[in-house]
């Protein structure tokens, strides 16, 4: 490198009357933060988030959004595996810039998880619980999933076993306890979500069952599904092609 510096015009074959151009390096920008998806090792990257101060509520949604999965379906740990809560923030955990946090989806779910993200409806079904009452929390996962990804085959296989596309996910019947009913991104339904990723589609076949979707319904108050106005232009479109 000193080599470099003390080297003329002469030795790099500069001819006289050369014009020079200077260029500023590009660095790639360096991600915040990484979550990384214990499921199928998918890794989100986030740039432009505090670590010091974004709440884990507020990762949850992140992922929720990037993945699809609704947040009863999910934890999310640092690289201790310690479990996140959603009342605190990164720094509560002394997370530093650049680490990675793990997104942990219920115990034996990985191939219903992997089978739903394929499209793969025999999978699915094999990998249902046995259990009556988790089977159909799984189902109402995975239509989430579908509405999220616009797999219009495999929603329609979940609304004709039962599930409604009307009623929100919530949690795990394992975790009814400790259910936060102020919390209203646990009362998005199905069809919320498909509004949210424009799947006209799936909306069609939603709004043909269950066409008051647009009201969620909170602590007995009404609210107007996130960004109500696109979300109502939407479903406006699939009520005229129904």
């Amino acid at each position: 490198e000193q080599w470099y510096h003390r080297r003329v015009r002469g030795d790099v074959g500069i001819p006289y009357g050369a014009s020079l151009h200077c260029k500023l390096r590009e660095q790639e920008p360096i991600p915040n933060l990484h979550i990384m998806c214990n499921y199928n090792g998918q890794k989100i990257h986030l740039y432009d988030v505090d670590v010091v101060t974004v709440s884990i509520f507020q990762l949850q949604e992140i992922v929720m959004n990037r993945t699809g999965l609704p947040l009863g379906s999910f934890r999310l740990a640092d690289q201790m595996g310690r479990e996140m809560f959603s009342k605190h923030t990164c720094n509560d955990y002394g997370v530093l810039p650049g680490a990675t946090i793990y997104v942990q989806v219920w115990k034996g779910w990985s191939d219903l998880i992997n089978a739903t993200l394929e499209g793969n409806i025999p999978a699915v079904q094999t990998s249902l619980d046995p259990d009556k009452a988790v089977k159909f929390y799984q189902m109402k996962v995975v239509t989430f999933l579908a509405a999220h990804l616009g797999l219009l085959e495999l929603a329609e296989e979940m609304l004709n076993a039962g599930v409604r596309a009307d009623e929100p996910v919530g949690y795990h019947p394992g975790k009814k306890w400790c259910s936060d009913r102020s919390d209203p991104t646990l009362h998005l339904y199905a069809v919320h979500k498909a509004t949210e990723e424009g799947r006209l589609e799936l909306l069609r076949l939603f709004m043909s069952r269950y066409p008051c979707s647009i009201i969620v319904q909170v602590n007995s108050m009404l609210y107007l599904c996130k960004n109500s106005c696109s979300c109502a232009g939407m479903m406006l479109t699939a009520c005229k092609c129904l």
